[in-house]
């Protein structure tokens, strides 16, 4: 990605969405700077008491002196130093988000971002997870796992597709981004209880792929919203382990070779559940 690459400064772009933008200041102060792996940019709160007149340079550097302990973090996090500058840019649209929830590394509600290839590969220093950060929100896609190439070619409407991982103790799916940024999650589906589940500190199998011609993919139509911390499966302290609503009726599809073959909805059947297709690609 070439907001990824030290050649590429940031552009002018739509902030990074917030899930409530009205829990926020409408007024921030934006600093970007570049590391060996990338642009970081991060957003502050302007003071409640600041002059209701543009940031003079002596306000944007004494704010950004409260963010040192923030700024530190990162660093050691990215194994790269770190020197943010103000900017008049927002972050770039498409960046990883993080809301600031602990006044000890920066002003409550100050925003972190930057782009996915800057993740390393090991989990932040703790002061990064939460509750001390808040981090944004991940959309994927549910695979409920793979169907023979039998059953693909014997499709027709109101026939039943078995789902093999479905009769299993636990129902291991697997998230996909659908930004196609991150590497796949694991989770469980609880349709008894109408839920996906992740709990990173004791990450189930996940849902594997049929590599087999002519093998197709089940795959929920609703997508989910998921925490960066929680997709990845990093700790967080003091919170429960993540539950993701999926009421019924089930809408779900089955796919090959990247086409949408047939639609439906789950039924659940006993100690498993199949895939009731209702119709097929015309």
């Amino acid at each position: 990605m070439n907001a990824d690459s030290l050649t590429d400064p940031p552009h002018d772009a739509a902030a990074v969405p917030a899930e409530d933008d009205s829990a926020f200041p409408s007024e921030w102060l934006h600093y970007s700077g570049a590391t060996s792996r990338g642009w970081v940019h991060l957003s502050i709160p302007r003071a409640a008491d600041a002059p209701a007149a543009p940031p003079t340079g002596e306000e944007q550097v004494l704010r950004l002196a409260e963010a040192e302990a923030l700024v530190a973090c990162v660093e050691e996090w990215l194994h790269a130093g770190w020197d943010p500058a103000p900017a008049q840019e927002a972050p770039p649209a498409g960046a990883l988000a993080a809301v600031v929830q602990a006044p000890a590394l920066a002003p409550a509600g100050s925003r972190l971002a930057l782009m996915p290839g800057l993740l390393p590969g090991g989990q932040p220093p703790a002061a990064l997870l939460a509750p001390h950060l808040a981090w944004s929100a991940v959309t994927g896609q549910v695979l409920l796992g793979s169907v023979p190439a039998e059953a693909m070619q014997a499709l027709e409407a109101g026939a039943l597709v078995w789902l093999p991982a479905a009769f299993a103790n636990r129902w291991a799916v697997t998230l996909h981004d659908m930004s196609r940024h991150l590497p796949p999650a694991a989770a469980w589906l609880d349709l008894p209880d109408a839920r996906l589940a992740l709990n990173g500190s004791a990450a189930p199998g996940s849902a594997t792929q049929d590599e087999t011609e002519g093998a197709g993919q089940a795959m929920l139509e609703q997508t989910v919203s998921i925490p960066l911390d929680v997709w990845l499966g990093w700790p967080r302290q003091g919170q429960p382990a993540f539950h993701w609503p999926l009421p019924a009726p089930w809408p779900a599809e089955l796919r090959a070779n990247g086409q949408r073959q047939a639609s439906g909805a789950l039924l659940p059947l006993g100690s498993g559940c199949g895939l009731h297709v209702q119709a097929l690609k015309s």
